[in-house]
């Protein structure tokens, strides 16, 4: 399982790109295929994309640091790729069903202190609507 961590969230050209770092070759970058599908890692603090090969998972980890930046595009519903860091010549991905699926946890997490109380704080205190 290959692990790329968000480092950035910006908004270009009508999509939010997520910048990602990890260790991930040239080969491994090329098949990698949007998972459609977003979970959560409520220990570490981060809504994980699953990426796909044709035989392995791979995550996109979002951590809390990046939630404030995540948060201020939700309501835009562009479009969303994945972005290697330092690599402009690597295709992006299109992150499929992203705001769909963060939605829908985000209405799941609201209140719902299975996923530990910090984590539903933190995940009330930055995406409630104000």
């Amino acid at each position: 399982m290959i692990i790329l961590n968000v480092i950035s969230i910006n908004a270009e050209s009508h999509k939010v790109v997520l910048t990602v770092r990890g260790d991930v070759s040239p080969e491994d970058w090329a098949s990698f295929e949007s998972g459609g599908r977003m979970l959560v890692d409520s220990d570490d603090m981060a809504f994980v994309y699953l990426m796909e090969t044709s035989d392995h998972y791979h995550h996109v980890r979002i951590n809390e640091d990046s939630w404030p930046a995540l948060k201020q595009h939700i309501l835009e519903g562009a479009s969303v790729e994945l972005q290697l860091e330092d690599d402009s010549e690597q295709r992006a991905i299109e992150l499929t069903h992203f705001w769909e699926e963060l939605s829908l946890l985000l209405e799941n997490i609201q209140g719902n202190h299975n996923y530990g109380t910090v984590f539903v704080q933190r995940v009330e205190e930055i995406f409630s609507k104000t």
